[in-house]
């Protein structure tokens, strides 16, 4: 579960450094 969320953190940094509207998209998390 731990490298789950870890995966989660770094898509979800990944995603801020994008454009808004990907970040809308995934905002789920």
């Amino acid at each position: 579960v731990l490298v789950k969320e870890l995966q989660a953190l770094a898509l979800d940094v990944e995603l801020m450094q994008q454009p808004g509207a990907v970040k809308e998209d995934s905002g789920v998390i």
